[in-house]
């Protein structure tokens, strides 16, 4: 019998099945799919999408604020105050037309991330750090000009430990690299992205006071900016949703945390080898080669104090050619001292 049916028998069997006398459903039907679960994507204002995945950014933001103030403090030997102004959404064309002239511009890359991103510096506070840093006392306003070879050296050895401090602050969410690439002063030189990508944009305000007699006698102001392209966020956006992170940086761990920075801290120790008195025709009449005698034998054992705390007893010993002292005994609480 041939498989194959004639034209009659189609035109019959199509028939038959437009009237329903015959069922054409058997044990094999297709399985249903499960519908995924979709989310509308617009081209035109990635922005919702992108502000849920950085939900915990605002805590990398506040480490970073810390640690730039820290940086700055060490630059300039002023009071210093680092806050996050903004973290702003918009396309990268918006965010470069609104950097001015003569900024400060420095490339870099967040490996492994993907892309590229960049550290601008506002044009003003970008001199006065220069004239801080050789020496000046930092002028209230300055005249904007291209920077010489040797104040963009300077510029750039700043952006390097901004940018080492930016590493550091992403230590608890993803291990970064960060890879200096270049410095631009002109932003219609800095094409790292398209001009209609969508780019994050984080301002710290900075301000800087000198103060004098309880009176502030310089205040100088200025803005760091960093701009991350949504493609470079895009390989650790799970990590940025997860709530451990808030956790992890939390009061919960404050303990191991404060005991390693207590163990970093730098303590005065000093002991006093003795003392005598004098009159003061004796102190004018003293030459070099004269001897004092102490009001201490040199079998007494001296105090050792620890930030004007009298907290150990030892001995004046040599130790590798220098004169030392060797710890013989550890005060106790119940030990009458100075403090």
């Amino acid at each position: 019998m041939s498989g194959v049916l004639s034209q009659e028998e189609v035109d019959a069997l199509l028939s038959a099945v437009s009237k329903g006398e015959v069922d054409i459903s058997s044990g094999n039907e297709p399985k249903k799919v499960a519908k995924k679960t979709t989310e509308k994507y617009d081209f035109e204002q990635p922005n919702r999408i992108i502000r849920k995945r950085l939900q915990t950014l605002h805590l990398i933001n506040d480490k970073y604020a810390k640690l730039l103030r820290a940086s700055l403090l060490n630059f300039v030997r002023a009071i210093v105050a680092v806050k996050v102004e903004s973290t702003d959404l918009m396309k990268y064309f918006d965010f470069i037309r609104a950097v001015p002239q003569s900024s400060n511009l420095h490339i870099f890359r967040m490996e492994p991330l993907p892309g590229s991103a960049l550290l601008t510096v506002e044009p003003e506070f970008s001199f006065y750090l220069i004239d801080r840093l050789l020496g000046g006392q930092g002028p209230f306003s300055m005249d904007i000009r291209e920077f010489t070879p040797i104040e963009q050296g300077l510029m750039e050895r700043v952006a390097r430990k901004m940018l080492k401090d930016f590493e550091d602050s992403w230590s608890k969410v993803v291990p970064l690299n960060i890879v200096y690439e270049r410095s631009e002063t002109d932003p219609q030189f800095v094409q790292i992205l398209a001009p209609t990508d969508s780019v994050l944009v984080i301002s710290y305000g900075v301000t800087i006071q000198k103060v004098a007699a309880d009176v502030i006698i310089e205040k100088i102001t200025g803005t760091v900016r960093i701009c991350l392209s949504n493609s470079t966020l895009e390989p650790i956006k799970d990590k940025l949703e997860h709530p451990g992170l808030e956790e992890s940086t939390s009061q919960a761990n404050w303990g191991p945390r404060m005991e390693q920075l207590l163990k970093k801290t730098h303590l005065d120790v000093f002991s006093e080898l003795g003392g005598t008195t004098i009159t003061v025709k004796d102190l004018l009449d003293l030459e070099p080669g004269d001897v004092l005698q102490l009001e201490r034998n040199i079998r007494d054992p001296l105090e050792v104090q620890v930030e004007d705390k009298w907290k150990f007893t030892g001995y004046p010993v040599v130790y590798r050619g220098n004169k030392a002292v060797q710890v013989a005994a550890c005060r106790t609480k119940g030990d009458s001292d100075n403090g």
